[in-house]
């Protein structure tokens, strides 16, 4: 979409300018604009932490949307981790469940903004944890 990748253009021209708030307060205000208009158009999803502008300066709408998003996925992750763990105790394949799960996995790794850390009870065995789980935490511990 036309929008989205604007909206990517102004997030890097935005770093840019690091050293010049004023200049940067211009570049979030038009970002918010192209925002709402995408938003007004339809457009419900999320941009990603890599092409998000700072939360103090996106609309409370957006993040409202990305935590409901995140709350969610976070759902779904443990609703995936326990059917893991039954298909496990019933000697079931659960090669399904786990790409189910990674799937899920991965879009809040896109999303970002959370701690990259599932509940305990929504991890699954280490062996079953995607890689880029275990790159994630082996780069930032």
């Amino acid at each position: 979409m036309k929008f989205v990748y604007e909206l990517k253009c102004l997030d890097k021209k935005r770093q840019q300018f690091f050293d010049n708030p004023i200049e940067k307060e211009k570049i979030a205000i038009q970002y918010n604009q192209i925002l709402k208009q995408i938003e007004d158009a339809g457009w419900h999803d999320l941009l990603g932490e890599e092409h998000e502008l700072p939360d103090k300066y996106l609309s409370e709408s957006y993040i409202l949307r990305r935590t409901q998003e995140l709350d969610k996925l976070e759902d779904k992750l443990y609703e995936f981790a326990c059917q893991y763990r039954r298909e496990n105790v019933l000697g079931k394949d659960n090669a399904e469940t786990v790409k189910k799960y990674i799937k899920v996995l991965s879009r809040m790794f896109f999303i970002g903004n959370w701690s990259c850390e599932p509940d305990f009870e929504s991890l699954l065995t280490d062996k079953d944890m995607p890689q880029f789980y275990h790159d994630y935490w082996n780069k930032n511990l």
